[in-house]
């Protein structure tokens, strides 16, 4: 019975990290770029002062792959409640458990994957001066976000 509450925490552990990965929906996350995903096009028009076309760019950017992010997140739920399923059991089975959080990890990755390049492709339509001061902004936003898994003082 010890062995399944330590397991269990365990597991509750792993997903409440899975659940800090995922993008916020209200907001930006590091290294995201649109819903669900980096700062608001207001935000980004307004600190770096983008042009009309540099707008219309992103917004191009953001529509392509929303639909594509939130099929990837849409995923993520059913993983979880497995997940659950696979924990409440009598007997659980550390084999089902590390096969379903590395289910979950891979939509997690692919996530990241696609934010990452949305933002690749943002940073092309930027000026010189605009890329510095959206690195600058990132390593900013970087900062304020709590780091989880993570030992004290490492950066």
């Amino acid at each position: 019975m010890q062995t399944i509450r330590i397991v269990c925490l365990i597991a509750m552990w792993v997903s409440s990290s899975a659940i800090w990965a995922q993008p916020d929906m209200r907001g930006p996350g590091p290294g995201m770029m649109g819903p669900p995903g980096g700062p608001p096009l207001e935000v980004l028009t307004r600190e770096l002062s983008l042009t009309k076309d540099q707008q219309e760019k992103t917004r191009a950017l953001r529509e392509k792959n929303q639909p594509i992010l939130r099929a990837q997140m849409d995923k993520l739920p059913a993983l979880h409640d497995e997940l659950r399923k696979i924990l409440e059991v009598e007997k659980v089975d550390i084999s089902r458990v590390r096969q379903q959080l590395h289910k979950i990890d891979d939509v997690l990755i692919e996530i990241r994957i696609i934010e990452i390049q949305e933002r690749l492709a943002f940073e092309t339509l930027l000026t010189k001066e605009q890329l510095a001061a959206f690195k600058e902004l990132h390593r900013k936003r970087g900062e304020r976000r709590p780091r989880m898994n993570r030992p004290e003082g490492e950066p």
